[in-house]
């Protein structure tokens, strides 16, 4: 998990997480909210980057999700098999459309061949 939590304005308009998943490489993810304790998992969404689904979620309220862990798992894959293909995944907690402090968790590396498999999670917590 993150070291900071992500810092979400109490007073603010609902929360947002946007996944990009970039460098032309196809990508499936799921996004899961936990309670404060890491426990009652809830689905948000699972889907992939090129459905017509937006890769934009909402989160609800700050006071709704204050101290709630928010995970994504899922795998980024080149459409070629050529070497030196490299991936990118950017999370973004986002409030009336900023990114909130420590609301950007970039992921890039090298997919060196088959499926990356990609994971991580971030406290959200309003003030």
């Amino acid at each position: 998990m993150q070291d900071k939590p992500a810092q979400l304005s109490l007073s603010g308009p609902n929360a947002f997480v946007n996944v990009t998943i970039g460098q032309a490489q196809f990508g499936k993810f799921r996004l899961i909210l936990w309670d404060e304790t890491g426990r009652n998992p809830q689905v948000l969404t699972e889907q992939t980057n090129v459905d017509n689904i937006p890769d934009f979620v909402d989160l609800g309220s700050p006071s709704d999700v204050n101290r709630k862990i928010l995970q994504w798992e899922g795998f980024v894959t080149s459409y070629g098999n050529g070497p030196g293909q490299n991936y990118s995944i950017i999370i973004e907690v986002k409030q009336a459309g900023q990114v909130v402090p420590d609301g950007y968790i970039p992921d890039p590396g090298a997919l060196d061949g088959g499926a990356k498999p990609f994971f991580g999670a971030v406290r959200l917590f309003a003030v």
